[in-house]
């Protein structure tokens, strides 16, 4: 297979990467040791062996594609404009190849987190790569990955699905039924509804906030209003609800972080939030929060700029100044695990029980923190996002995230959204598949996109989607929240500013529950095979031999068991 080294100083290399076959996989590892990784800008593998024309037979498989997109999609060998597209969002650390009698499933499994796939298309020729980063660091493990080959009717994407799957299998994830834990059950079998309760503008105009020139916060829902729609919800025959507070904490959403407590007095305090809590318990609901673990705000009385990630320029890392708390300084996952140990045993003690919300992290590739009070490389800064994981989840009972990249699903109940996606295809590929619910349907429960959250408002597409891929339903009150109208999360919002509202809110939640509930039995079963049977007609099948059809053309679904 041949590899390209790319110096510094712009001199090139050509050689060749020796691989290792057992059975049908084909390893291949670059010992660090043996290069010259300070002089070195990255090398590039090239997956393609044969030259691939455009109107060849066979397609490409790849994860991720754009910070917009994130989602796995399939790419024919058709005519298209010259293009290089490096894949550096990735979901998963896969590339998947179908072409001239050869299929194969490309893992990378040493530094997956320095490394990405390569789209090169010039003059209607299409090449592969397969690019580690070194920019002149010693890597900290093997340049590694692996060919698995697949044949017949393992060779299409959701063969692939099949594989990463089983793979990820033999490497320590387990599936819900294996698991035999409560919560994620509950899970599983619930509808989720998320109630955004308070926040400061967003985005914000003042970076470095203080308690003189903090923002005023807006008040959405207070924690009483939530009380009467956990009341209408039971009323309206919704038998199992996960209620999800975000914003409960002070000064809202993403207000004072890593600060969490008290609850916002503005929305109820303490003496309400008890209510709330003891409500839902009461009618037999699960109620939990969202928190944050990687952003850090100056307003916070725990802010501590020695718990902060450091660039190799010496520079603080900072996401972005586009939320409610100003600059979001970035928490080295060394100290968010500290800090989660220091402050979430005392938000465990309102009440909260169940799948606990932590923003981002499954979001984002991990960063290295050049800190010298806690230097980590990205793998190490990995094992420290599983570890909070894990400690969270033995204190609530279940953890959930956002986005679904896999390098910390492994202890994680569910995830709100596995992609961003809005139906927009990037050019350099032809449709959207759903390769991540093949691999971790059955393990991790789901919601597919951003927009079909508040299906239940959106309409009957929405609905559909869910069900081809199949999701969990996800109400959202108060969604819609950006000033500049950047809204990610649906195109519907819920809201429960009056009696009227929440009793119509209600139905909306209980109609879409209704639908749901036969199919809860579905997210113990992995998803086998998905194909498109006719022109918007697809239909899933899964592990206990169930197919599900959805027709897009008729607005129906069938169920075959």
């Amino acid at each position: 297979m041949k590899l390209t080294t790319f110096y510094q100083n712009g001199k090139i290399e050509s050689g060749s990467a020796t691989e290792n076959t057992i059975g049908t996989v084909a390893y291949f590892s670059i010992d660090p040791q043996n290069i010259d990784c300070k002089n070195i800008s990255h090398i590039d593998i090239t997956l393609n062996e044969q030259d691939i024309t455009a109107g060849d037979k066979g397609f490409y498989l790849i994860s991720g594609t754009s910070t917009d997109c994130r989602e796995s999609s399939v790419g024919y060998f058709r005519e298209r404009r010259d293009l290089t597209h490096e894949n550096k969002v990735q979901h998963m650390p896969i590339f998947g190849l179908c072409h001239g009698g050869k299929c194969f499933l490309c893992i990378t499994t040493g530094m997956r987190y320095d490394s990405y796939t390569v789209i090169k298309i010039q003059n209607n020729k299409y090449t592969f790569i397969l690019r580690f980063e070194i920019n002149g660091e010693l890597p900290y493990e093997p340049l590694s990955f692996e060919l698995h080959y697949l044949y017949e009717k393992d060779a299409t994407y959701s063969g692939m699905g099949r594989e990463y799957r089983k793979y990820q299998l033999s490497h320590g994830f387990r599936s819900i039924r294996e698991k035999k834990d409560p919560e994620l059950d509950f899970c599983a079998r619930s509808m989720l509804i998320r109630i955004r309760h308070g926040w400061k503008p967003v985005p914000c105009k003042i970076f470095e906030q203080t308690p003189e020139n903090e923002p005023p916060m807006h008040v959405a829902s207070t924690f009483s209003e939530v009380v009467d729609i956990m009341k209408a919800y039971k009323a309206a025959g919704i038998e199992k609800a996960d209620f999800s507070l975000v914003g409960w904490n002070i000064r809202g959403h993403d207000g004072r972080w890593p600060q969490i407590l008290p609850p916002e007095p503005a929305l109820g305090g303490m003496d309400g939030l008890k209510e709330l809590i003891d409500t839902a318990r009461d009618l037999g609901y699960r109620v939990t929060c969202h928190t944050n673990s990687t952003d850090a705000y100056s307003i916070a009385e725990n802010f501590d700029k020695n718990d902060l990630v450091i660039k190799n320029d010496g520079e603080y890392y900072w996401r972005d100044a586009y939320w409610a708390g100003g600059k979001a300084y970035q928490i080295c996952p060394e100290c968010a695990l500290r800090l989660a140990q220091e402050t979430l045993p005392a938000v465990r003690e309102l009440g909260f029980c169940g799948t606990h919300y932590i923003d981002v992290i499954t979001s984002v590739n991990p960063y290295t923190c050049y800190n010298p009070l806690h230097p980590l490389n990205k793998g190490q800064a990995i094992e420290k996002w599983n570890e909070l994981f894990r400690y969270a989840k033995e204190l609530f009972g279940g953890i959930s995230c956002e986005n679904a990249c896999d390098h910390t699903l492994r202890d994680c109940n569910f995830v709100l959204y596995v992609s961003f996606f809005n139906g927009e295809i990037p050019e350099y590929v032809d449709k959207a598949v759903p390769f991540w619910q093949i691999v971790y349907h059955g393990i991790v429960v789901s919601n597919p996109y951003a927009s079909t959250v508040n299906a239940a408002a959106t309409g009957i597409d929405s609905i559909l989607k869910i069900i081809e891929y199949g999701g969990r339903p996800v109400i959202y009150y108060n969604s819609r929240f950006v000033n500049d109208g950047k809204d990610w999360i649906s195109d519907k919002d819920f809201t429960a500013h009056t009696p009227d509202e929440i009793q119509r809110t209600a139905k909306l939640a209980a109609d879409e529950y209704k639908i749901f509930e036969p199919l809860s039995y579905l997210q113990f079963e992995f998803m086998d095979d998905h194909e498109e049977i006719a022109d918007n007609v697809f239909r899933t099948t899964y592990s206990d031999g169930t197919s599900v059809i959805v027709d897009y053309n008729n607005k129906t679904y069938n169920i075959e068991k």
